[in-house]
């Protein structure tokens, strides 16, 4: 099996307190994880530390502990059908699995699959001085495949893989100015990406475009609708005759970015967020761009982010009719959440009756209009003006804000720009730093898949679920 694994920068940074704590010797610690994607992605969920007084032998090459050290993170990942991964430290740096490793793993991995009745699959992973991570999967005879793909997932996005050998289709057409401007590496890792984008009109076309041209291996497109007269504005690639036959706007999007023959491999989802085979799509993807307005579809996205550990861009653009024709104010913002932080409802951008507001209007359209007009709702934001330009802005933006992740583009911390705000009217952008954690979300870092998918029963009635 080809195995993955997400870590957040929470519990990296746990890791590397624990396994480098100055004294230049091996230590362990074991995480217990979720799972996604028929249990072939492993999500760290919690860190537990083996402390260094239950290792009767910690040299600079070799860590033993005791095995009732384990017993709490068995029974623990056997109740909740979690994967196990072992970490353990390389004081010296050294970036292969020695012989002491082996002897170590083919003992200790058989024992956690008898533990552990489910079919999940367990990890051992190396972690060096400098926070990189050799890992590999064991089976449970004590076979040893090697894992490429180990994703740090915080303010910084990066690959901590020591064994990875990203796919990279090469350079095609204009591609290798991409390489040219960040480095054959980061050009190698954006080939690698699996994007999903959600929304394709305003902000999402703009952003599926500068996607594409930055040369992502896949596309993930998500967006119900038909273009129609009123889209032709702000749909890039989009024209009368697609308006008029009524073509889907994921298709027309990825008949362009074809068109483009850098290679991006497009998945269309003519669907609602709300679906089912939409929601597992996404959560196997590296990257999740929000484009759209409804508040409920961006709380559910925030969700998905939090459970599958995906990184999260949210883009929203407002403009205010002065009712004389004009524009009175003209707004934007790209909000970047890492899963197990703060989320929208905790930063604010909606509460609680706004979002019940959002669901029954999608759902129960005339049961929402009745209680609005009674007093007893209050309204979800009608359509406003759009202006591509803007849009195009804020999405700029969106996909700089993500390559600046993924690349040491900034002078400065990416701890620095959760929120990104924009006032084009008085010609103002602000940047706003990480502020505490959600406390209704943290609670969902990394639990992946679950028999109630995302804990939403909405999503439980819909065809395909097991």
């Amino acid at each position: 099996m080809n195995l993955s694994i997400k870590i957040t920068q929470k519990h990296s940074k746990e890791l590397m307190r624990h396994l480098h704590s100055g004294d230049g010797l091996e230590a362990v610690a074991f995480a217990i994880c979720g799972t996604a994607n028929n249990n072939s992605i492993l999500l760290v969920q919690e860190i537990v530390v083996i402390p260094y007084e239950s290792c009767p032998i910690r040299t600079v090459d070799r860590v033993t502990w005791r095995s009732d050290s384990l017993q709490d993170i068995f029974q623990k990942a056997e109740v909740n059908e979690n994967s196990i991964i072992k970490f353990h430290s390389h004081p010296l740096g050294g970036i292969h699995f020695s012989e002491f490793d082996d002897t170590s793993d083919k003992s200790l991995f058989p024992r956690v699959y008898n533990w552990l009745s489910s079919s999940n699959q367990h990890a051992s992973v190396i972690v060096t001085p400098d926070g990189k991570m050799t890992a590999r999967h064991v089976s449970e005879n004590g076979d040893f495949f090697p894992i490429e793909k180990v994703t740090l997932v915080g303010a910084d996005i990066k690959s901590l893989s020591n064994n990875s050998k990203f796919n990279s289709k090469g350079y095609v057409n204009g591609s290798k100015r991409v390489a040219q401007t960040f480095g054959a590496n980061t050009f190698k890792l954006l080939n690698s990406l699996r994007i999903g984008v959600v929304g394709c009109s305003g902000t999402g076309s703009p952003v599926i475009e500068q996607l594409a041209r930055t040369c992502v291996g896949e596309l993930v497109l998500i967006d119900p609708d038909i273009i129609d007269e009123g889209n032709l504005n702000r749909i890039t690639s989009s024209t009368l005759l697609h308006a008029k036959e009524g073509a889907p706007k994921v298709q027309v999007l990825k008949e362009y970015v074809d068109s483009m023959g850098f290679g991006t491999n497009v998945t269309t989802f003519q669907k609602d967020l709300f679906d089912v085979d939409v929601v597992k799509a996404l959560s196997t993807c590296d990257i999740v761009f929000g484009c759209m307005d409804s508040i409920d579809g961006r709380h559910l996205l925030n969700k998905l982010a939090t459970f599958y550990l995906v990184p999260y861009f949210d883009l929203g653009v407002k403009l205010v009719a002065d009712g004389k024709g004009g524009i009175d104010r003209v707004c934007g913002q790209v909000h970047y959440l890492q899963p197990g932080r703060s989320s929208l409802f905790s930063r604010g951008v909606y509460n609680m009756e706004q979002l019940r507001a959002a669901g029954m209007y999608r759902t129960s359209p005339d049961d929402y209009e009745e209680l609005r007009k009674s007093g007893y709702i209050d309204g979800v934001n009608e359509n406003n003006p759009a202006v591509s330009t803007v849009n195009n802005l804020v999405s700029s933006n969106a996909v700089f804000d993500f390559l600046a992740r993924i690349h040491a583009i900034r002078k400065f911390s990416n701890e620095d720009v959760a929120v990104t705000r924009f006032s084009f009217d008085q010609g103002l952008q602000l940047c706003e730093p990480e502020k505490g954690d959600c406390q209704m979300l943290i609670k969902l870092a990394g639990l992946g898949d679950q028999p109630l998918l995302l804990n939403t029963p909405e999503l439980s009635s819909s065809e395909g679920v097991a």
